[in-house]
């Protein structure tokens, strides 16, 4: 097995952005206001004829899990859940009416929160308004997060029927002694059903989320869990680094930083789930997502149109920009160069609708330095390399628009995570795993000490 020095890990363990968007969601500003995102509108409007990408935020949960960095409203209040979709139609028209000449949907993806937990009449008030403001594409991708704990046969046969072809189930570790630690009780049986039932409704696409790095989680034990989950048999597997942060998540508090393993355990872990799934026949797509060979994740992967956003990896419908519209508490767009963030309070987000207004609360039009810095990030993190004649077809030359970051670049090169020839550079197979470390090179910004950030290891 690949065999990281322990020692270079602890050297190369610091916080750093997680580069879903580029400059991070935390550089949005509040001054971005009506013309801001009244120009953003206007050149999305005309720029392109190219399928959107909608992302619908359904932020109720029955309860906050311990270790979640979510957006979320612990309620089991089901007239709560049908009241917020009244305000995302509300929302869903306002936007609509800001885009005449962009109403084909590519995909369309429903987060949370646990998405499940809203009755079935509700999914479908939603599904029905936002078909009738959008057109979706034949080959669309509907995809909804499913918590296994609120999963029945019915209800997914239910949204198999609405039109969703890929269902994500939430997972984290399939050991008890790890739920409890963070306060997720689901049984193994229980998730294998909800799998299985997802199956019998006929999904085409299947995915299971798995933490690494959680309290109590050991290199053995997640073997077992690694056991369970290629028994279970998914289309799409996300592996994510579990990001700790206690001081802006008062939920993570009760989980003690010494119950969390070390770093060499952490990337030992990572390290061994990539070796079991390619050897399971999984492709590694990125730094944390899987997939089978088939699957259009892979392909789009394969063909270069793999693409990394706040939902983590994703496929643009086609050799173009994917443009995200964000619907609900804290959803995030990406249109018309631009990103545009909805409020994350309840009733700053219920007042901005009753006045018919949309509840933007920040944003950030990109400027040319943004955009190059944004190619070249998101190159890093989808196919771990840059190559010179691919940017230059975007007006890139590294060594004369990027000649500091390079000098950062060379010191990843010399701890034998980048290769690195003056006109093109590749990570290795240590740096594939750290790609967020030859992203921050390329930032603007001074990065790598900042708390605000989870670490990179």
């Amino acid at each position: 097995m690949f065999s990281p020095d322990p020692a270079l890990i602890l050297r190369l363990d610091r916080p750093g952005p997680r580069y879903t968007s580029y400059p991070p969601a935390d550089r949005f500003s509040r001054a971005f206001g009506l013309d801001e995102i009244t120009a953003a509108f206007t050149r999305c409007n005309t720029s392109s004829d190219a399928p959107l990408s909608l992302y619908v935020h359904l932020p109720h949960c029955a309860r906050l899990c311990g270790y979640c960095a979510c957006n979320v409203i612990p309620t089991k209040s089901l007239d709560k859940r049908a009241a917020y979709i009244d305000l995302l139609l509300t929302e869903l028209a306002l936007v609509s009416e800001h885009l005449p000449n962009r109403r084909r949907l590519g995909q369309l993806h429903l987060g949370g929160g646990t998405p499940n937990s809203y009755a079935p009449s509700d999914l479908q008030r939603l599904v029905t308004a936002i078909v009738s403001h959008f057109t979706l594409e034949s080959e669309a991708e509907l995809a909804i997060e499913i918590d296994p704990r609120f999963a029945t046969a019915p209800q997914l046969e239910s949204l198999r029927r609405l039109g969703f072809n890929r269902i994500s189930f939430g997972v984290q570790d399939f050991d008890p002694v790890i739920q409890k630690a963070i306060g997720r009780h689901q049984s193994r049986t229980a998730t294998l059903a909800a799998v299985e039932w997802a199956r019998l409704a006929d999904f085409p696409s299947v995915n299971i989320d798995l933490v690494y790095g959680l309290p109590l989680q050991t290199s053995a034990g997640f073997e077992d869990t690694l056991d369970a989950l290629i028994d279970a048999n998914p289309d799409r597997v996300a592996l994510f680094s579990f990001a700790y942060l206690p001081a802006q998540r008062p939920n993570q508090r009760g989980i003690a930083s010494s119950t969390l393993p070390e770093p060499s355990t952490k990337v030992a872990m990572l390290v061994r789930a990539r070796e079991r799934l390619t050897a399971a026949g999984f492709v590694a797509i990125g730094m944390d997502h899987f997939a089978r060979p088939g699957d259009s994740l892979a392909e789009a992967a394969r063909q270069g149109r793999l693409r990394r956003n706040f939902q983590g990896y994703t496929v643009a419908p086609g050799d173009f920009p994917l443009e995200v519209f964000g619907l609900g508490l804290s959803a995030v767009g990406d249109f018309g160069g631009a990103y545009v963030q909805n409020t994350k309070d309840l009733e700053t987000y219920t007042e901005a609708l009753s006045r018919r207004t949309l509840p933007v609360e920040r944003g950030l039009t990109l400027t040319t330095d943004d955009a190059r810095r944004r190619l070249v990030i998101e190159r890093l993190m989808t196919r771990f390399r840059l190559d010179a004649e691919d940017l230059a077809r975007h007006g890139i030359d590294l060594e004369r628009d990027f000649a500091e970051s390079l000098t950062k670049i060379d010191l990843l090169e010399s701890d034998g995570l980048v290769a690195h020839d003056g006109a093109s550079l590749a990570l290795t197979p240590l740096g594939v795993l750290f790609p967020r470390l030859a992203a921050m090179c390329f930032d603007a910004a001074e990065v790598g000490r900042d708390s605000r950030y989870s670490r990179i290891v």
